[in-house]
């Protein structure tokens, strides 16, 4: 469709083949507009940031008016974001879903200091929060992100995960503690022990920085099929592409008979980041360690799996063999199951792999020019 004037936007214009909005376009164009007639708008206003509010409103309103919405966030004073834009498209199956773009508004005025840093951090706030129905209710589940500055910020970083919630019994028809808050799931094991080795990596990181960044992501709903992680891989495609690897720690800290050991899950894309971490093993943890290595598309049902569908080189990190049964789930995962020795043997594995100069990039995510 034709394009129209930029002070006159029409819907259709701002439409994507796919049926999305191309938001990137709806905004350039809206900045566009406040820089030639911005100053005219606001002057007189005493609160700097309420006119240009008002008039984004309104310009995303003409844009979304043949079916879209705009929400206003009444969440005041709790850091949540100013505007949301809902549009509805059909995908590939034809099946109606709903495109959701977050925006936060901020406002350069003389004499301020730069809101920049302050609206990132409303709005990756904002992104770790996602809906999930269970049962018959909606809840609103919460990712919590950190993130640790490397000494080299040209690096691709490190993604390190570990989901929160935990199961009632067996990961085969049991009950996640999100659906039933008397579920009976203290989850030592399941995942409190992937947890603790992720908490003790942030702690050694913030004293000594590695020379990558590591951003560390604590997952919600991973019994409820990774719906945490899969969010957190869809929500942010430009912080998704500064991630080079991805490390799942999940059930690292139970030990029942035979030798302390871990084992390793991945798919194609994770083998030579899987060989990588297996030659660093012998040197950082000798003699503690024996490895099995799984390449087996069930067992990418853990929050390692939604990165390994985009290509990314990841795999999970896991007890074995000679782990507790997935019987030992639920209301017997607790922490007097748990081995400390284990748990330091996972921590410091992790903590070498982030400090690794040498981790294999797949192809596919390899920058031009790159060393293999």
């Amino acid at each position: 469709p034709r394009r129209t004037h930029p002070s006159d936007p029409s819907t259709r214009s701002f439409v994507l083949p796919d049926g999305t909005l191309d938001m990137a376009r709806v905004l350039e164009e809206f900045a566009a507009f406040w820089r030639e007639h911005g100053d005219i708008l606001a002057d007189g206003m005493s609160y700097h940031e309420v006119t240009p509010q008002l008039v984004i409103m309104a310009w995303l309103q003409r844009v979304v008016n043949s079916g879209g919405y705009v929400d206003r966030e009444y969440g005041i004073g709790r850091g949540r974001i100013d505007l949301l834009v809902r549009w509805p498209y059909s995908g590939p199956g034809g099946q109606r879903k709903w495109q959701r773009a977050a925006i936060e508004l901020k406002v350069w005025a003389s004499g301020r200091s730069d809101p920049l840093a302050k609206g990132l951090a409303q709005l990756d706030a904002y992104l770790e929060r996602f809906p999930l129905r269970v049962g018959e209710r909606e809840t609103e589940q919460v990712n919590l992100h950190a993130a640790i500055p490397g000494r080299d910020p040209g690096l691709p970083r490190l993604l390190l995960v570990a989901h929160y919630d935990s199961i009632d019994e067996g990961w085969e028809g049991g009950r996640s503690s999100l659906a039933d808050p008397e579920t009976p799931a203290p989850g030592a094991g399941d995942n409190g022990s992937g947890v603790a080795v992720l908490l003790e990596c942030m702690r050694l990181f913030a004293a000594s920085p590695p020379e990558r960044g590591v951003d560390f992501l604590f997952s919600a709903a991973e019994e409820m099929g990774q719906e945490g992680s899969r969010h957190w891989a869809e929500a942010d495609a430009a912080r998704l592409a500064r991630i080079g690897w991805v490390l799942n720690v999940d059930q690292v800290g139970r030990h029942r008979s035979g030798p302390r050991a871990l084992q390793l899950f991945t798919r194609d894309a994770g083998i030579p980041f899987v060989r990588r971490i297996v030659a660093l093993s012998r040197s950082a943890d000798a003699g503690l360690l024996g490895w099995r290595l799984h390449l087996d598309d069930r067992l990418a049902k853990s929050d390692h799996g939604p990165f390994l569908a985009r290509g990314l080189a990841s795999a999970s990190l896991s007890e074995g063999p000679g782990y507790y049964p997935w019987s030992a789930q639920g209301a017997g995962d607790l922490p007097d199951r748990i081995d400390p020795l284990l748990l330091v043997q996972a921590a410091r594995l992790v903590t070498a792999i982030a400090r690794d100069p040498d981790l294999p990039l797949p192809d596919a995510a390899r920058p031009p020019g790159s060393r293999r």
